[in-house]
């Protein structure tokens, strides 16, 4: 577990700082280029897209893969009350509200289209080792 948790702390800072940098340089494409290598970019159509920020929805589906989960969300059946997920990612938004790795930005939006914000993204990191937030404060809780 503290491997794991090593990992998910350096490739974290790596892509906070990628997503906090509005310019492409040589570094961010390498960085990214090594991160399509162990298949946790993937890109779109348009390619990588560094010189956008990232969607909610790319950190979500981010975040599982780089748990090592996105087998066992892509074989997910449940549902979710989100109404603005596209039918090709309902199974990874199914899979993280179900392990309480995200909430909707309302009771029936997820943000699917929504930048993604740093302290969102530190928040599904969180919540994936294991933390669940209370009045804004994170406290330990036994993981499933």
């Amino acid at each position: 577990m503290k491997k794991l948790c090593r990992f998910l702390i350096q490739i974290t800072l790596l892509l906070l700082f990628l997503s906090a940098s509005f310019s492409v340089s040589a570094g961010n494409s390498d960085a990214a280029d090594n991160l399509k290598k162990l298949g946790l970019f993937r890109g779109t159509e348009k390619g990588l897209e560094l010189e956008r920020q990232p969607t909610k929805l790319e950190g979500i589906i981010l975040l599982i893969r780089l748990i090592g989960k996105e087998d066992e969300a892509l074989r997910c059946t449940d549902t979710h009350p989100f109404t603005d997920v596209p039918a090709w990612a309902n199974a990874y938004v199914a899979y993280a509200y179900r392990n309480k790795l995200c909430n909707g930005s309302s009771n029936t939006v997820f943000g699917s289209y929504e930048t993604l914000t740093l302290k969102q993204y530190a928040t599904f990191i969180l919540r994936a080792l294991g933390y669940s937030e209370k009045r804004r404060r994170f406290y330990m809780v036994k993981v499933r």
